[in-house]
């Protein structure tokens, strides 16, 4: 059977994850304190996306669901190497200079083809026209006016109005797409706004931070990895990984309402994993299901993994959950820190590393050779 991911591939994957970390947002506005990152803006994009795919559905629209995790990799990728440039700014470039959106992409795909294969780079290919990526691309846009609301008071009123237009502008482009209307209701997006605030709850927030990792980013990170996963094990199989994709995206969505307790604690006391685990989902039904038509807490639920008898599912789905956080801690030593406990988790991951697919495996071995020997 074909693969489609290799350890190349992986690897490429693996440093923009990385590289999206690292690159703060609205920097020509505000200095946020790095809450506003590419990663966590990522992870809100499919958020948002998932509500209105499952709405486009609901109206009778075909959606095909597996289109998304490619259009989000591409997206993390064509991120990465745009860099910070507001996209608005790279229109009146391109008009300056006579060039074509369509050019300076496949520029940037020459960038990406470089560090992945053929075979991954073809797999991620989706036509920029179709639903699916028209729905992926209103979804950034609604993101990024939630994350502008969020930073009002920050900056000039100049700057939030400016700011404020040109996205509105670009929203309005997607007012015949299906779920439009509610996906820019107040009720949504008041939704949306909670989740975006998963980005002030840092990781390993006892331990001192070169490389801040919010509970937002980190949705991202799991989504992505368990999508991959799924795929190096089941190559043709998309609409499992889908699956894994936005269980990734949405696991931890209860940590908005109740922080979130370290699995050591929760594993010494009997009952306490399952207590904690109850009050998961009161926070859920109180603050999430109990605002949504049947047809979202359905298609949340399933996602959330409480729409049928999914054990086995839960137990494979944390392994994405589990290598996320040797990344993240991976990524600490790598930006110089020599905390020991980050050097632990990261020693412990590796010598005591659960059956991994085989090319996660050797990316393991390669990033902890590269900072623990």
């Amino acid at each position: 059977m074909k693969r489609i991911v290799t350890t190349k591939d992986l690897l490429a994957v693996n440093t923009m994850l990385y590289e999206l970390t690292c690159l703060r947002r609205w920097s020509e506005v505000t200095v946020e304190g790095g809450k506003y990152t590419e990663l966590s803006k990522q992870a809100l994009n499919c958020l948002i996306a998932y509500f209105w795919a499952t709405e486009a559905k609901a109206k009778g629209e075909i959606v095909d669901f597996t289109k998304f995790p490619k259009l989000a990799i591409r997206r993390g990728f064509v991120k990465d190497f745009q860099c910070d440039v507001p996209e608005a700014n790279l229109e009146i470039i391109f008009k300056l200079g006579n060039v074509s959106k369509k050019d300076f992409n496949e520029v940037i795909w020459q960038q990406v083809s470089k560090v992945t294969t053929p075979a991954f780079l073809n797999f991620l290919a989706v036509d920029h026209d179709c639903l699916e990526a028209r729905i992926y691309k209103a979804a950034t846009k609604i993101a990024t006016l939630i994350e502008l609301n969020e930073i009002k008071s920050g900056i000039s009123q100049k700057d939030f109005n400016l700011k404020k237009a040109q996205i509105q502008d670009v929203i309005i482009e997607f007012c015949d797409l299906p779920g439009f209307a509610e996906m820019t209701s107040a009720n949504y997006c008041e939704l949306f706004h909670e989740f975006s605030k998963l980005r002030n709850r840092i990781r390993w927030a006892k331990h001192p931070n070169i490389i801040k990792c919010s509970v937002l980013g980190h949705l991202f990170d799991v989504a992505v990895f368990g999508y991959l996963m799924a795929l190096e094990n089941h190559p043709l199989k998309q609409d499992v990984a889908t699956r894994y994709f936005f269980i990734g995206i949405f696991h931890d969505v209860a940590e908005k309402w109740t922080g979130d307790m370290p699995s050591p604690v929760k594993d010494a006391i009997k009952g306490l994993r399952e207590a904690t685990e109850e009050f998961e989902r009161m926070v859920l039904e109180e603050h999430v299901y109990s605002h949504l038509p049947d047809h979202q807490e359905k298609a949340v639920r399933y996602v959330m993994l409480e729409d049928d008898d999914v054990a086995a599912l839960k137990k494979t789905a944390k392994k994405p959950d589990n290598f996320a956080a040797f990344i993240e801690c991976w990524r600490e030593l790598d930006a110089g820190s020599r905390h020991q406990y980050y050097a632990d988790v990261v020693r412990r991951g590796f010598t005591e590393k659960e059956p991994l697919p085989e090319h996660f495996q050797l990316l393991m071995e390669m990033l902890f050779h590269s900072v623990c020997c």
